[in-house]
């Protein structure tokens, strides 16, 4: 079996490397090492607690995907409607943007003909996803209710077609 790492977010790093100059910073104007050797173990867990939290994410949904996509409606995008909230369906697209991706949370905005809606990853698997990219999703359909009841849909897995 491969260990894979999981990826760490843009956001996390940035945190990480201004704690670091700062701990870095302080001590060189203080030469406190006990402040040294407390804060070593704190920036490594900046790192490895945003690992650990999305290994655990990302198996909780590949056991979702896994269990619910039997159950999983086939459906075309323009079909989904604010009544089907909570139902695990499976839509087809392309995608037409991809945002947050610094924040290792992708949304995604996938259409199929003329209809377009977000999809939301919250631990996502390692995917090179990009704009004009076919995919294939599974997941939960919800409202924004901050789009005026738009629907979306929560993904348990997306999958990139060739």
């Amino acid at each position: 079996m491969q260990l894979k790492i999981p990826k760490v977010s843009g956001l996390t790093w940035a945190t990480f490397t201004i704690m670091a100059v700062a701990v870095a910073s302080i001590f060189i104007f203080t030469k406190d090492l006990f402040f040294l050797l407390i804060s070593i173990p704190m920036l490594i867990l900046v790192i490895l607690l945003p690992m650990l939290m999305s290994t655990m994410s990302r198996g909780t949904y590949e056991g979702l995907a896994e269990e619910l996509s039997s159950k999983a409606k086939r459906k075309n995008i323009g079909e989904l409607q604010p009544k089907d909230a909570g139902q695990t369906v499976t839509v087809k697209g392309t995608v037409e943007a991809v945002r947050m991706q610094f924040m290792g949370r992708p949304n995604l905005v996938i259409s199929y003909g003329d209809t377009a809606m977000s999809v939301y990853m919250f631990a996502p698997k390692h995917l090179d996803i990009k704009e004009g990219d076919e995919v294939e999703v599974m997941g939960m359909v919800m409202k924004k209710f901050w789009a005026g009841g738009a629907v979306a849909i929560s993904a348990y897995s997306i999958e990139k077609l060739e």
